[in-house]
């Protein structure tokens, strides 16, 4: 019954629609022409955009209209303007939205991983957990709000009365010192070999010369509140002997990847005079003293690659460099800048630095905001 019913309707609608124009809005005109129909009682004419009659042409189901080569009838016609949008005009408009949407959801996700990486980054040898920078949840955030307020207001008063007293109304704090020290000679730069990130012991001659360091420090009576340096034994070692001398083994050290030396690629563990008669003096001094030129690559079979290296086992293959330039070299140091170093100036600590020639000359650079240099490369590396 409810079938012969369902037919019934069907050939109702089939009926209407070849009498009065009955239609099913399906019909896909291109966007760029837009149409309008004007009916009367005796004749329906297609009419064009600046309201120019597009004529009155006989055909079946109705009048012809010929837009480019696509034929269509007054009655698809009145479809189309009845079902008020275009269909490829929609598609159009949701194919767009979809790639927007894409992309976005891609730059999200890939800001999200650079935050995280961020965060991850500062914690790095329990720097953040140590000095109170570790990001507390959302809980704690609601929880330490009022206390954090008025813990603030107290430190305002005692800072106005401490200016007060002191003299000092300009209400400016003064930063804390920065000591940029280079390790001590090692083994490699003794024989004059390229380093980078192989990890050579001092020689004899460095260890006096980081005593020697130290000595100045106390001559010239600086206090240190925190150290900073790579994940290469011989800044690692300098920085001890340093700590030692002055008697301050108890301060805190934080080693971070981005301080190591710059990566010289397929040139780590070659003498630079057999290199340069090798090669050429010229190719060998651009790529050491050039800003923006690289040295061939490792390869991950090499042996001085450090992917296998437990001690950068927390990096992402991304992170760790097959070859660096000078420049690339400075703007790997430019987070561990930002994000440590610079804050803990901020505070008015004295910050130590034992670094290398390269990354303490990119710091230099950062902080005199100066990239456009070219740099004379010396033997110390």
């Amino acid at each position: 019954m409810r079938a012969a019913i369902f037919f019934c309707v069907i050939l109702v609608l089939i009926k209407i629609d070849g009498i009065n124009g009955f239609h099913f809005p399906c019909t896909k005109i291109p966007r760029a022409v837009t149409l309008a129909l004007v009916s009367d009682n005796n004749s329906n004419k297609a009419v064009g955009k600046n309201g120019v009659s597009n004529g009155d042409r006989n055909g079946p189901g109705g009048y012809n209209i010929d837009y480019g080569n696509i034929p269509m009838t007054s009655r698809d016609l009145n479809g189309y303007m009845q079902s008020g949008y275009d269909t490829q005009d929609e598609y159009e408009r949701f194919l767009y939205s979809s790639q927007t949407k894409r992309r976005q959801i891609k730059q999200r996700k890939a800001l999200q991983y650079r935050n995280l990486q961020r965060e991850k980054e500062k914690n790095e040898d329990g720097y953040a957990s140590m000095m109170g920078l570790k990001p507390r949840s959302w809980w704690q955030r609601i929880l330490f709000y009022p206390l954090k307020k008025s813990i603030k207001a107290t430190n305002t008063v005692a800072e106005l009365i401490s200016k007060a007293t002191t003299g000092n109304l300009s209400g400016q704090d003064q930063p804390g010192r920065l000591i940029l020290v280079r390790h001590g000679e090692s083994e490699w730069n003794a024989n004059k070999t390229f380093t980078g990130w192989a990890d050579p012991n001092l020689s004899d001659q460095g260890v006096r010369e980081s005593e020697h360091a130290a000595r100045l420090l106390l001559a010239g009576g600086y206090d240190i509140d925190v150290v900073f340096t790579s994940r290469l034994k011989r800044a690692i070692r300098s920085t001890w002997i340093i700590l030692g001398e002055i008697n301050q083994l108890y301060l805190p050290v934080f080693k971070s990847w981005r301080l190591n030396e710059r990566m010289y690629g397929a040139l780590t563990g070659l003498g630079k005079t057999e290199t340069a008669e090798t090669l050429g003096v010229e190719l060998v001094q651009k790529w050491r003293g050039s800003l923006k030129s690289r040295p061939p690559p490792l390869r991950p079979t090499d042996f001085y690659w450090p992917g296998r290296d437990r001690r950068y086992s927390d990096l992402s293959p991304d992170q760790i460099p097959l070859t660096e330039s000078l420049l690339d070299c400075m703007v790997r140091t430019v987070p561990v800048w930002e994000d440590k170093i610079k804050v803990e100036l901020q505070m008015g600590r004295n910050v130590m630095v034992v670094g290398h020639a390269n990354t303490l000359r990119g710091l230099v650079k950062i902080i005199d905001s100066k990239f456009d240099f070219i740099i004379i490369d010396s033997d110390q590396h």
